[in-house]
């Protein structure tokens, strides 16, 4: 199962005003008790969330910076601190995901932002297609589809670029890709499940 399919859950996918500040947690992503999918708790367990934003603008000047605006259409700056990282490719409308970040507090009545520190850039991915699209996309990948895509039959034929998606055979395949509007969602797709893989869930449902 996508992570995607519990976007639900605003402790897994907070917006940037439910994101731990920086300074309640200190600079380092925490470990602490946290409880599972049956509401026990479990010590030691190391917190994981994850930032779904869309991108609205690049303002790089000096850091790589980005605006983003969030599931609850609020807008803020995410800024890396590593200036050697590259944004080619991220475009505006795309989707942005990022492991842990934490928000700065706002000084002086001016909004705070995201500060991605060095070393934190590898758990920030950019998904070639707009929030509300990844996200719909995501909430649907549940196990390992088997049926065409196309016309609903036996799915035994796997895209070959996002390898999510069925299909009978070649002629589904065609038109899946045209009539279908596979050719708008392969990338997100093939982008939704490297993301998967890299966080998996443990379901199989």
């Amino acid at each position: 199962m996508s992570l995607f399919a519990r976007f639900s859950d605003r402790d897994l996918f907070p917006s940037f005003d439910e994101l731990p500040s920086a300074a309640s947690l200190g600079a380092a992503a925490p470990t602490e008790t946290k409880q599972d999918g049956d509401g026990d708790a479990s010590a030691g367990t190391e917190r994981r969330w994850f930032l779904v934003a869309q991108i609205a603008e690049n303002m790089t000047i000096t850091k790589p910076t980005l605006i983003l605006r969030d599931r609850d259409s609020s807008s803020f700056a995410l800024a890396f601190e590593e200036k050697g990282v590259v944004l080619k490719g991220w475009r505006k409308e795309y989707t942005l995901i990022a492991e842990r970040v934490r928000r700065t507090e706002g000084k002086e009545g001016k909004r705070g932002f995201v500060r991605v520190e060095e070393g934190e850039e590898v758990g920030v991915r950019c998904i070639p297609g707009p929030m509300d699209r990844v996200i719909r996309l995501g909430a649907g990948m549940k196990g390992d589809k088997v049926e065409c895509r196309s016309c609903g039959g036996e799915g035994t034929r796997k895209c070959t670029g996002c390898g999510w998606v069925r299909y009978c055979g070649k002629e589904c395949q065609v038109k899946g890709w045209s009539e279908g509007g596979h050719k708008g969602e392969c990338k997100v797709y093939k982008a939704l499940k490297e993301f998967d893989e890299a966080y998996p869930t443990g379901d199989d449902e």
